[in-house]
Order: structure tokens, then sequence, then C-alpha cells
């Protein structure tokens, strides 16, 4: 005969682990987004100032520029880049964000598959 005992714990044991899991998934689904939103947030800001032809020899234009670039070099060159004098669009940065974001929503997705 089992020991309702040893049953109960046998699924007090599981529940647990079970909660442990989705709140794992919650927690790196939320990161993923949040660092999704922090590059995006980044590169939006990248293209704003590049719109308005901002001054690169700034301390925060340099700075932008600089922590952006890391995530527009895959997608530099995709397209031919426009000949404006005054107003340049970064399709690049464009590009960035929203692959950056179809992989978080795959990502996310991927995390919680059996949910």
């Amino acid at each position: 005969m089992t020991n309702p005992l040893h049953l109960w714990y046998a699924n007090a044991i599981m529940s647990n682990r079970k909660h442990s899991i989705n709140n794992m998934r919650t927690i790196l689904t939320r990161l993923i987004w949040y660092v999704v939103g922090v590059i995006a947030a980044l590169l939006i800001l990248r293209i704003v100032l590049l719109l308005f032809n901002a001054n690169p020899e700034t301390p925060f234009v340099d700075l932008v520029y600089n922590l952006s670039a890391i995530f527009v070099v895959p997608f530099a060159g995709i397209f031919a880049q426009p000949d404006y004098t005054r107003v340049y669009v970064d399709t690049s940065s464009i590009v960035a964000i929203v692959v950056y974001w179809i992989v978080a929503i795959a990502l996310a997705k991927l995390i919680n598959l059996d949910r």
C-alpha cells in the first residue's frame, strides 16, 4: 500500500519544479525583451541623430554612435546609402531593429514552447 504522505511529498516536489521552471522562463523572457528594447532604443536614437545631422564631435552623439555601431555592423551595406546633402537615413539601423525584434520574438516563443 502506498503511503499518502509520500504521494503528497512527491506531488509537492513536482509542483515546485514546474513552478521553478515557469519562473525561469518568465525571467528569461523578460530579460530578452529588456535587452532588445534597450538595443532598439539606442538604434532609434542613432537614426534620429543621423536624420537631423547631429554633430558627431559632441560627446553624447559620439557615445551613441560608438555604442550602436556594434549592432549596425552586421547589416551595413545591405542597401545603398542615399546621397543627401543634409539628411541621412540609416537603413542599416532600421534593418537591425527589425531583425533584433524578430530574434527576440523567436527566442521568447522558444523559451515558452510547452506552456
